[in-house]
């Protein structure tokens, strides 16, 4: 009897401390299963100034002299002007009537100053402007559905398009006021050619350099504004395929998503030759509630393509960041309806 309670005592023990080992070894795997690691220590950035602009619909449109342009992509008419330390200084309302049959939610502000340039790509319409005055003139269009469009100049635009022959998305340039003389970069294709390819299309005005950032891989693409390419280079991550699940739609003759994508990369912004990114991924080396409480910006040199450093921005309750831009030692960041303004040390861009 007392042998076989021991037994029963011994088989038990062994079956618990079976069932723990397999418990670390699964829990090991799941900390460690994004396989990249960041440089350490994180600095977390401090803000050193705010301004409340109302909404959470305006976006960095330009700059000149100290001072940002504001767009704002719900009344994509109006604009705003705030110094680099936070202060409101004008406010103007471009003159494009409100009847116009407009797709007024696609379209996008750029100021080049004293030159501005208000475009959408599902109508299409392309208008130009130059600053202070608000009057504008539309510059012709051809017919053809664009989105993540960028004014290089009153008749050059950069934008992605639906191209029929690949069946893929692809970068274009365009050349308004010379029909046909088109420069196209082919996006690159994994899955459906659509999806697959989306990202953000950054510009940097004072380099000339373009950037592709994709959002569900870990790729970039940098072109100059003539989408020649310059380099393409790998963010820190591991996944090198989007990880989509689509379905087809047969009553529309569509394809869409069947559940959310794994996002690897969202906001971007250009700086000095540097690319910032904000990844959505942990690295194995960092602690989950560092991870949960901030948004994670990684340095990438855009010359070599090479990991730099990364930085920490807090996260202030749901807010989530909608623009970013960099301008001397100071990163200025859209979080809401809230501008916020972070010290940001040079020797994060060091040399790499």
């Amino acid at each position: 009897m007392r042998r076989s309670i021991a037994l029963i005592c011994i088989i038990l023990i062994f079956c618990v401390g079976f069932m723990y080992l397999l418990f670390l070894r699964s829990s090991f795997k799941t900390k460690r299963n994004n396989g990249f690691v960041r440089k350490t220590p994180v600095d977390t950035l401090s803000p050193a100034g705010f301004i409340n602009v109302g909404f959470d619909s305006w976006y960095f449109s330009g700059f000149d002299r100290d001072r940002f342009f504001l767009g704002n992509s719900v009344a994509p008419r109006s604009v705003l002007v705030i110094d680099t330390a936070l202060t409101l200084t004008d406010s103007l309302k471009l003159l494009v009537r409100s009847d116009r049959m407009i797709a007024w939610r696609s379209m996008k502000l750029s100021v080049d100053y004293p030159h501005f340039y208000l475009t959408e790509g599902s109508s299409p319409h392309h208008f130009s402007g130059v600053l202070p005055d608000n009057s504008v003139r539309e510059i012709p269009m051809p017919l053809r559905s664009f989105d993540k469009v960028i004014a290089l100049s009153g008749t050059s635009l950069v934008f992605r398009t639906p191209d029929k022959k690949s069946n893929q998305n692809v970068l274009k340039k365009l050349r308004v006021d010379k029909p046909g003389n088109d420069v196209t970069h082919m996006l690159e294709k994994q899955v459906d050619g659509f999806f697959c390819t989306d990202g953000e299309l950054l510009y940097d005005r004072p380099s000339g350099k373009m950037v592709y950032l994709y959002y569900y891989r870990n790729a970039f693409t940098v072109l100059d504004s003539n989408l020649k390419v310059l380099l393409k280079a790998r963010t820190l991550d591991t996944v090198s395929r989007a990880r989509l699940n689509l379905t087809e739609v047969t009553s529309r003759k569509k394809t869409s998503l069947a559940s959310p994508p794994l996002l690897v990369n969202s906001r971007g912004c250009i700086y000095q030759h540097k690319l910032l990114v904000s990844s959505k991924l942990k690295a194995d080396n960092e602690a989950d509630k560092d991870f949960k409480q901030n948004f994670v910006m990684d340095i990438y040199n855009l010359n070599t393509g090479k990991y730099l450093h990364s930085l920490y921005l807090p996260k202030f309750g749901f807010k989530r960041i909608s623009d970013l831009y960099i301008y001397r030692d100071f990163l200025y960041v859209c979080y809401g309806s809230f501008i916020y303004k972070f010290n940001l040390k040079l020797s994060h861009f060091g040399q790499a």
